[in-house]
């Protein structure tokens, strides 16, 4: 299951808006989750678009561009994929490229599922937040391939962090019930 999500926000967004409504908040989904007609509707409405994976989706960046422009706030899965083993994967220069492209900062997030090491459906997660980072602190300049690779790195680092955090409260909540 997903581990890590990146938030891209718009800037005019202010920062002490963490929770974003409904209507504000979209992410991108696997292209075939829409397949099925019924899903797709359900996840069209929830304020899913579709990406195919994989490939450069030009028209999937330009809808997460257009939404950023709109002051929606953009949910980009770091990874790019889900993790079969709970631990984290590589991240994908994806969330930056469009961080930086559109002048926003991204919101790191990391879903820590309780009880397993893999988030899995209706069952219990903290849910993260941390520091917004403004794109000009991701460190591009030019817009490179390394400084896009770096620039994730520096991101799934914060995610990592908030894992770590988290797991670490999660003990100290399970030993001080053993008491």
């Amino acid at each position: 299951m997903w581990s890590s999500v990146v938030t891209i926000w718009p800037i005019r967004t202010p920062c002490a808006y963490l929770v974003p409504s409904a209507d504000r908040f979209i992410t991108w989904q696997r292209r075939n989750f829409f397949q099925f007609k019924p899903f797709g509707f359900i996840l069209k409405k929830l304020g899913a678009f579709p990406v195919q994976r994989g490939k450069g989706d030009v028209e999937a960046i330009d809808t997460a561009a257009e939404l950023l422009r709109d002051d929606c706030a953009v949910g980009v899965f770091i990874e790019g994929t889900r993790s079969k083993n709970g631990e984290f994967g590589k991240p994908k220069a994806g969330a930056v490229m469009l961080a930086y492209n559109n002048h926003a900062p991204i919101l790191p997030v990391c879903i820590t599922p309780i009880g397993s090491k893999r988030p899995r459906l209706f069952h219990r997660a903290v849910v993260s937040f941390g520091e917004l980072i403004p794109f000009e602190e991701l460190g591009i300049h030019e817009g490179s391939g390394v400084e896009f690779r770096n620039a994730s790195r520096l991101v799934m680092d914060k995610i990592r962090a908030l894992r770590e955090r988290d797991l670490r409260e999660l003990e100290e909540k399970d030993a001080s019930n053993h008491i």
